[in-house]
């Protein structure tokens, strides 16, 4: 979601992002206006003032699909890489596919494009070391989020001191 907030900011876009309470700050900082999750999600983007929502991406797959529609105007403009009852919905479930093969790079130049100027950065919250795999994992799995869990396996590198 942060990087897709990034990416969505860099190209004029005003976003609204959906968090929990306490993320307010970390989502504002990202250049979106935070809304939190739950019922009543589409109430909460009008009183901001939005009056159209044309393109909606769902990354938490929290059950919010049916209020990303309406907001939206329709299944078409709703895209979600969580939620895999979206096809049954008509929405487009992204799995990092294009043309039926994976492709993770096909964003990679304009995000490195905009680390350059200073727009574009990836959120860390916690770096762990590869013998603590387990905690990375117990920690990534919780909440609240606020960047990516990274595991260090530079210890791992032949001829690293263990």
């Amino acid at each position: 979601g942060s990087i897709a907030v990034q990416l969505a900011v860099a190209r004029g876009a005003r976003v609204v992002a959906t968090g929990r309470p306490g993320s307010e700050e970390f989502l504002t900082g990202l250049g979106a206006t935070p809304v939190p999750y739950g019922p009543g999600l589409a109430e909460r983007v009008r009183a901001l003032g939005v009056a159209r929502v044309d393109l909606a991406l769902d990354v938490a797959g929290a059950g919010s699909l049916g209020e990303l529609v309406a907001l939206t105007g329709g299944p078409g403009s709703v895209v979600t890489l969580a939620d895999f009852t979206g096809p049954g919905a008509g929405v487009r479930l992204s799995t990092g596919r294009i043309g039926g093969q994976p492709d993770g790079r096909h964003g990679l130049a304009v995000a490195a494009a905009l680390a350059e100027k200073g727009l574009f950065h990836v959120p860390v919250q916690a770096v762990f070391p590869a013998v603590r795999a387990a905690d990375a994992h117990a920690a990534a799995a919780t909440g609240p989020r606020r960047g990516k869990t990274v595991l260090d396996l530079t210890a791992l590198a032949p001829g690293a001191p263990r």
